[in-house]
């Protein structure tokens, strides 16, 4: 209604812009002459400590959540040959993969013999980092690597050719 744009959909600066811009323009357009005046006096404005964070999903769905579990448990078979990238290593992903969904991936590398872990950990081996913008998981990474320990992150066409050709990248 107010042509207010939201250029980075989902970053939490652009989304507070955007809310000071339609509430600047929502007292702009009202019989108010200032902010002050357009909030009722009986709003209490909570103080950080009173507010309570909430469990949600990804806004829209985007990402659904997968049942590692039933993963593996469709996958107990000893016929399966794993793969030397990936036996007894734990990755995470974050961000969209662009050539397969994100459960093919964790079918992938559990078939593979490696495990999937939702957080990054000093127990991290590999980040899959789809995702073109800083993301927590990244920062967690790569604050990992400063102290030492070794998370290897490789982007989503990296994981690709992973799955292609064990030469392809040492994890």
């Amino acid at each position: 209604y107010f042509n207010i744009p939201l250029s980075e959909h989902y970053t939490a600066l652009c989304e507070a812009r955007a809310c000071a811009e339609l509430i600047i323009c929502a007292v702009n357009n009202s019989r108010y002459s200032s902010i002050a005046t357009y909030m009722p006096l009986r709003t209490r404005i909570k103080s950080f400590c009173d507010v309570k964070l909430k469990q949600h999903s990804h806004i829209g769905g985007k990402f659904e959540k997968i049942s590692v579990k039933k993963i593996t448990d469709n996958l107990m078979d000893d016929s399966i040959k794993h793969d030397d990238d990936f036996v007894g290593k734990s990755f995470v992903f974050t961000g969209e993969l662009k050539k397969m969904t994100r459960e093919q991936a964790y079918t992938k590398v559990i078939s593979g013999g490696g495990k999937i872990q939702n957080s990054v950990n000093k127990n991290t081996d590999v980040l899959v980092n789809a995702d073109t913008k800083m993301t927590s998981k990244l920062k967690k990474a790569l604050e990992l690597q400063e102290q030492g320990h070794n998370i290897k992150i490789i982007t989503d066409e990296q994981f690709m050719k992973m799955l292609e050709s064990p030469e392809a990248i040492e994890v």
